[in-house]
């Protein structure tokens, strides 16, 4: 229980640590006549690890997309060994995008488990959510995402996850 409490402790420290500065930031821009984007959008109510990525640090979070996944997926969608995979594609630009995420912010061992394990639930999640809808359909999926069981159980696992994940910062 004591590790736990320390686990959501540190996350939550992490968080209000990092949130704080942005404000900061956010209310010095305001002064100054320019309104920078919130970089948080209540990333403890993620439904799942993707949407964490929406939620969490996204100025980061378009900034990986933009220069390290979308080129990363082009490229290995064009050509080599994986042009036929879609799937082993995308997984591939995942980690490689989160691997990048974790030594941005630092390049020790920590920062690197960090953006692996977050890569790895990604592809984890992606895969998921292509059989979930190749099984049941769009339309079902969506239903079922919007019951409020589902939702919560998302939300909790989704808590959980990143909260371990980011004790590998303390690593670091």
């Amino acid at each position: 229980l004591e590790i736990l409490i320390e686990v959501y402790a540190f996350y939550f420290f992490l968080y209000f640590n990092f949130g704080g500065y942005c404000d900061v930031a956010i209310g010095l821009g305001s002064l100054l006549g320019v309104r920078p984007p919130e970089n948080f959008d209540r990333p403890f109510l993620a439904r799942n690890v993707s949407d964490f990525w929406q939620r969490q640090h996204r100025s980061l979070t378009l900034w990986l997309t933009d220069y390290i996944f979308t080129p990363t997926l082009k490229a290995t969608r064009a050509g080599g060994s994986l042009r036929g995979h879609p799937a082993t594609a995308t997984a591939l630009a995942l980690i490689v995008t989160m691997l990048v995420s974790g030594l941005w912010h630092g390049t020790s061992v920590g920062f690197l488990l960090f953006g692996l394990t977050h890569g790895l639930y990604l592809v984890v999640y992606h895969y998921w959510d292509t059989l979930l809808i190749k099984r049941m359909g769009r339309g079902r999926v969506r239903a079922l995402r919007q019951n409020p069981l589902v939702v919560a159980g998302g939300v909790f696992i989704t808590f959980n996850a990143t909260a371990f994940a980011f004790v590998f910062f303390q690593l670091g």
